[in-house]
């Protein structure tokens, strides 16, 4: 029967007196085979009564008692079990359920072998054209996203850059621009032409990687290297990408180990922007966190809701609970959303809001008034935006935006988004690249994905690619299911508390370039 009868270990195998145990199966790809195996270990065992077999964890589970009309189901991580009782004959049922594993091995094969052939074209240097044929069709003259790469002047990121350029640079032909973004600006005085981008860099290795390849952002006006200068290199790429790109629908930010799955993301951007495009817009994964004025600093983050954030106000939160007492939260800016900083996106109409505010921002990020110690630049971004009179947000769920190596995943993965997946004859193996991360974990992206975050080396980001082209053919020929663009208007994004304190951050409104 389908199931296991309870936890074991291996090693726990006191067949004279114990209770249960569990022994490594040499069988793991015939459970028929595997199943007789653990029959005969359990002949040898006084007390084994039961038995719980799971090829893909190689694991022979034995028991003294077991109820068989309980056995445990579904739980994650833990499925795959089937039971018998000691005495059991192997008969049909196995010998079916042993087909489908059959089926199912050699459907993983054969994603494995098309993510690692796709990825190979990428290893070698060779990028495809890839672009679905609807992509062909796509106005030349409409720019949807003039995305900032964040990084730095060091040759592991001048590395990285190498690799990130073959799967960016093709997407310029469908309504993308990309930037990699570098402070160059010393620790010394600010120099008189604030905010200015230079247009080649005082380190040589810098100029010659712009003369060669073009595609860097040097912003002479912000510093870098440290945590603690995001919030004045992103508000400057803000900036700069407002003015260079004004006829871009949006500007994003995203961190250098966060792959984008273009075609996915551009009609998330273009979705949003046909609803609410009139309004002052801000489009990502977003979470909820308060801001003391008095202290300079953000509280009670993270909360998954409005009233998530307002309960950790009071609570060991990060950042610091905002207040200790109930009667002191009148000096709580907040609860307000704010875009993960991984990758979100401003619309022209947010982005001139953004812009009238950040000379007082930047002054004070320079003079020390305001300081993080930690990259805190998306709840900085969050914080304005709140203030924005007409701001409308999108808020992408788990499978849009998510972590490549994330524990949960694919099981939760496809939970979400289960109904879909099996419309489409998606399985949850078919979600993962068939390779374990460094911390053991499978490495998820599947046919919602839009931002994946944590794909930290080369040969993840060769998988990451080949598993969104895979996701993306099969997009095409179905039509481009909707549910395999989920996206949600988030409501009440302004929070009135918020407004009441804005003077208490802002200096007086001016220009920062």
């Amino acid at each position: 029967m389908e199931g296991y009868c309870a936890a074991t270990r291996f090693g726990a195998n006191k067949c004279q007196r114990g209770s249960s145990g569990a022994w490594p199966l040499r069988e793991t790809t015939d459970l028929k085979a595997a199943a007789e195996e653990c029959l005969r270990r359990c002949a040898g065992c006084a007390r084994c009564k039961y038995v719980s077999v799971a090829t893909e964890r190689g694991d022979c589970s034995w028991f003294a008692s077991c109820d068989m009309s309980r056995l445990k189901r579904g739980k994650r991580d833990v499925s795959g079990f089937v039971t018998f009782a000691a005495n059991a004959t192997i008969g049909t049922t196995v010998d079916g359920r042993n087909k489908v594993l059959q089926r199912r091995r050699r459907r993983e094969e054969r994603h494995r072998a098309a993510v690692n052939k796709a990825g190979e074209a990428l290893q070698g240097g060779r990028v495809p054209d890839d672009h679905e044929p609807l992509q062909r069709q796509w106005r030349q003259n409409i720019l949807v996203l003039a995305l900032g790469v964040l990084s730095v002047d060091s040759k592991p990121e001048a590395a990285r850059r190498t690799y990130l350029r073959q799967t960016l640079r093709p997407l310029s032909r469908s309504g993308l621009v990309y930037k990699f973004v570098i402070g160059t600006r010393g620790t010394g005085p600010f120099p008189p032409a604030q905010g200015a981008v230079r247009e080649t860099a005082t380190a040589a290795g810098l100029s010659r990687e712009q003369a060669r390849q073009g595609d860097l952002a040097l912003l002479a006006g912000s510093r870098d290297g440290s945590k603690s200068y995001t919030c004045e290199k992103v508000l400057l790429w803000l900036l700069h990408a407002r003015r260079e790109y004004p006829a871009a629908l949006f500007v994003g930010k995203v961190d250098p180990d966060a792959f984008i799955v273009w075609p996915r993301l551009r009609s998330l951007l273009e979705t949003a922007y046909a609803a609410r495009g009139n309004t002052q817009l801000l489009v990502g994964y977003l979470e909820w966190v308060s801001y003391l004025p008095d202290e300079g600093r953000f509280c009670g983050c993270c909360g998954y809701s409005r009233g998530h954030a307002t309960m950790l106000q009071l609570a060991r939160a990060n950042f610091g609970p905002c207040a200790t007492r109930r009667d002191e939260l009148a000096r709580v800016a907040g609860p307000f959303a704010y875009p993960q900083g991984a990758f979100y996106a401003l619309n022209a109409g947010l982005l001139d809001w953004v812009r009238a505010r950040a000379h007082g921002l930047l002054r004070r990020l320079r003079d020390g008034s305001l300081s993080f110690k930690r990259s805190e630049e998306d709840l900085l971004v969050g914080y304005v935006a709140a203030l924005a009179p007409s701001l409308t947000a999108y808020s992408w769920g788990k499978t849009v935006f998510h972590d490549f190596d994330s524990g949960s995943n694919p099981s939760d993965y496809y939970k979400i988004e289960h109904e879909c997946l099996a419309r489409y004859n998606v399985s949850q193996e078919q979600l993962v690249s068939g390779t374990a991360s460094e911390w053991g974990t499978a490495e998820v992206l599947g046919p919602m994905s839009a931002v994946v975050h944590r794909v930290n080396s080369r040969a993840q980001w060769r998988r990451a690619w080949a598993l969104a082209k895979i996701w993306s053919r099969l997009s095409h020929r179905e039509g481009r299911p909707a549910c395999f663009f989920p996206q949600e208007e988030l409501r009440g994004v302004r929070s009135a508390v918020t407004l009441a304190r804005q003077v208490e951050l802002f200096l007086p409104s001016g220009t920062a370039e």
